[in-house]
């Protein structure tokens, strides 16, 4: 018995000095890989990098908690990988002991592939959300560890290859870093012009080998290429989320509507006007219709501008695009002249004049037209080449009243229809009195 407990001892007396003496990369990539969450253990050599779009919904900005229409941005963000170019001496320190350390090794190209090219893809798609969330989509990485020659710590380049002229087009805005350290690893100003879109990240794949077997430890994500992790130089990454304080991509939506009023007076409240609401949506869909509460998801080329509204019903649109544009068109086709204007309607009845007005008069068959608008100023503060960074504000022009008055006619126009024989009975009587006043005369004068 003594001899069999002294056996086992000495098992686990080796096993763990083994341990002891392990390179670093491998006593120490556990550790380092999984702290804060920006590494983990990658799963079946696949690795996915997340990817988000913050979304904003102006519609329900005001009223937190609850959630209202929304159409997802058509995006595609394309991405590279490359082996990173590595300077001398360029380490990586154990997190729990920090005279550990290894050498960074330049990635090895055949090792890794970018699934779908590289690229990650948004469509559009009808949404209910709140005034602020995120949508998530993931590059994905193939990582072969039998291309490693040996094990050890290697270093690649994810590339952020999407156009400016894409991300324009699509709408989107490019934040800033909210961070107040900059791409390289320096502390700056929070005005400093450094505090840019992050781009681009630096990727640590940490390759161990057991038994001539080469796998994959985990990685760690950074924003830059660090010559080592230590005194806060290395900027961990979470990926391309809206929480990475590197900056993010967001993405609003718009929204406008027609009311229809019949002022005081003697127009028909109870008749459907013709309406002509043309709607340029970049091409993507949205939602419209006169429920605000179960308006209906559209595509462009379903859309009917074709519209009637009577006293006090309203036309929605919502789920626009920041390219989006506008205009309102109303028919008389009664056999009235309305006096016709159509405004902003902020609330109180005194917004903006944006056609017509007190004294114009629209006569049978003519329309009254708010001309095309933009629905907000994303194409003013932004450009297809070089700016997708400044946010976007709603028109203020785009909800807007179209008020009908026919002024009441006084009922003493009665007068006007029997006139020709008010004037004939006048004149009889007049000639009555003449003949009256005559005989009088002709009597007085022979008694004289």
């Amino acid at each position: 018995m003594k001899k069999l407990i002294l056996t086992l001892l000495k098992s686990f007396a080796a096993v763990t000095a083994a341990a002891i003496v392990m390179p670093s990369v491998y006593a120490g990539a556990t550790t380092v890989v999984s702290q804060n969450g920006y590494g983990i253990v990658v799963s079946e050599n696949k690795l996915a990098i997340p990817k988000q779009i913050n979304l904003r919904n102006g519609v329900v900005e005001q009223t937190p908690g609850t959630k209202g229409n929304f159409v997802k941005p058509q995006i595609t963000f394309t991405y590279s990988i490359t082996p990173a170019t590595i300077a001398d001496g360029t380490v990586v320190t154990d997190s729990t002991d920090n005279t550990r350390t290894m050498h960074v090794h330049p990635g090895v190209a055949a090792a890794v592939s970018l699934r779908n090219e590289g690229k990650v893809v948004f469509n559009y798609e009808s949404a209910q959300i709140s005034s602020v969330e995120a949508i998530s989509s993931s590059l994905k990485i193939d990582i072969d560890p039998t291309k490693f020659t040996t094990p050890g710590v290697y270093r690649y380049y994810i590339k952020d290859t999407t156009p400016i002229a894409d991300l324009y087009n699509a709408g989107i805005v490019r934040t800033k870093n909210t961070s107040t350290v900059n791409a390289s690893g320096q502390t700056v100003d929070s005005s400093n012009e450094d505090r840019v879109y992050v781009k681009d990240r630096y990727l640590d794949i940490f390759i161990k080998e057991e038994n001539g077997t080469k796998s994959i430890a985990g990685y760690v994500l950074m924003k830059n290429n660090p010559t080592n992790n230590t005194a806060g130089k290395i900027l961990k990454s979470e990926g391309f989320t809206t929480t990475d304080q590197s900056g993010y991509d967001s993405y609003r939506n718009y929204f406008g509507r027609v009311t229809k009023n019949v002022g005081v007076g003697m127009g028909d409240k109870n008749h459907p006007f013709p309406f002509t609401v043309n709607v340029d949506n970049n091409g993507a869909p949205f939602f419209c219709g006169k429920d605000p509460n179960n308006l209906v998801y559209t595509q462009p080329n379903a859309y009917d501008p074709k519209i009637t509204l009577k006293h006090g019903e309203t036309f929605y649109i919502q789920g626009l695009s920041p390219h989006a544009k506008v205009s309102y068109s109303e028919k008389n086709d009664t056999n009235e002249t309305y006096v016709v204007k159509a405004q902003v309607d902020n609330g109180s009845g005194n917004g903006k004049v944006l056609a017509g007005g007190d004294t114009t008069q629209v006569a049978p068959d003519a329309s009254l037209a708010v001309p095309q608008f933009d629905i907000s100023n994303y194409e003013a503060v932004n450009n297809a080449t070089d700016q997708v960074g400044v946010t976007a504000v709603i028109n203020t022009d785009t909800r807007v009243i179209y008020t009908n008055t026919i002024r009441a006619i006084s009922p003493t126009g009665v007068i006007l229809r029997f006139a020709p024989f008010v004037i004939l009975f006048g004149f009889a009587l007049g000639l009555l009195a003449f003949s009256h006043t005559t005989k009088k005369k002709a009597k007085n004068t022979r008694n004289i």
